[in-house]
């Protein structure tokens, strides 16, 4: 039976944590979630993908009590979830944690933490950059994101 199958047949309306592997059908998660309408609070996805998806965000706009979510990227770092969070304020509005795993130094993706920062600035908590490369992300994007931790948004650099 595949996870899609599997979606179709499952009803959980108590859920609060989902560990969610992406190499399921987005389209079969999306009716699970709107049948369900799980109170969920954290949410991990583990990707290979390197682009957001519009079915995935479709997926995170029934999720408004999400509050902390983590992503696993197996090679560059998917910065559309940063873009899409910094430019739809009103998907997971309730979002206080974020933590971004997997390779960070890439250029863009520096003004992509600051521009996500200065968006949430009034409810993000905490921001964890975890990847081989993170440390020396943060020695270039870290003068511009001090003043965030002055307001008292944790930063968190490494695993």
């Amino acid at each position: 039976m595949s996870s899609a199958e599997i979606l179709l047949h499952l009803t959980l309306p108590a859920l609060e944590k989902l560990y969610l592997q992406l190499n399921i059908d987005e389209t079969a998660f999306l009716h699970f979630l709107i049948r369900s309408s799980p109170p969920l609070r954290f949410l991990q996805l583990d990707s290979r993908a390197t682009a957001l998806s519009p079915a995935l965000v479709k997926c995170l706009q029934t999720m408004h009590s999400l509050t902390e979510l983590e992503t696993h990227c197996r090679t560059e770092c998917n910065w559309d979830i940063l873009d899409t969070l910094t430019a739809t304020p009103a998907l997971l509005s309730n979002l206080q944690n974020i933590a971004v795993h997997g390779r960070t130094q890439s250029p863009e993706g520096y003004q992509r933490v600051v521009d996500f920062l200065a968006s949430r600035r009034a409810t993000i908590r905490r921001l964890h950059l975890a990847g081989d490369d993170a440390r020396a992300f943060f020695e270039d994007v870290g003068p511009a994101v001090r003043e965030f931790g002055e307001e008292g948004i944790d930063i968190i650099v490494g695993p």
